[in-house]
């Protein structure tokens, strides 16, 4: 679902494996998790934001299991799902949260995550990436 996929990588090597062999499958794309442990604001440890036009593609892991659970149970449709928080602030305006008088050196916009596909399928409503 995305115009820059990376052809050469592992997982875009797996995931044509999965679809080419013809089996139902689901394939959930995550974005990066965090949770109260594992949170992107611990590694700003220089105060730089590099790319802070970037988009925030972010899910708490709550969200992803809930999301493959309620997948299953519900018996969606089988095929590829982003599970991506639909909140999408800039780099800049997120971090702005966690740290004291960071330094922002902008760079390119960066992409945005569409998580619609499953977030209709299962009517879910996403917690807050702000922890």
């Amino acid at each position: 679902e995305s115009f820059s996929l990376n052809n050469s990588s592992v997982i875009f090597k797996a995931e044509n494996i999965i679809i080419e062999s013809r089996y139902p499958h689901y394939i959930f794309r995550l974005a990066g998790l965090i949770d109260g442990n594992r949170h992107p604001k611990k590694f700003i440890k220089s105060g730089v934001i590099k790319n802070s036009n970037h988009y925030v593609n972010i899910v708490r892991g709550e969200d992803a299991v809930d999301a493959i659970v309620l997948s299953i149970i519900n018996k969606i449709p089988f095929g590829i799902y982003n599970v991506c928080s639909p909140e999408h602030p800039t780099r800049k305006t997120y971090y702005h949260n966690y740290t004291s008088a960071p330094l922002y050196m902008e760079g390119e916009e960066g992409k945005l995550i569409d998580t619609s596909k499953i977030t209709n399928v299962l009517n879910y409503k996403y917690k807050s990436i702000y922890l």
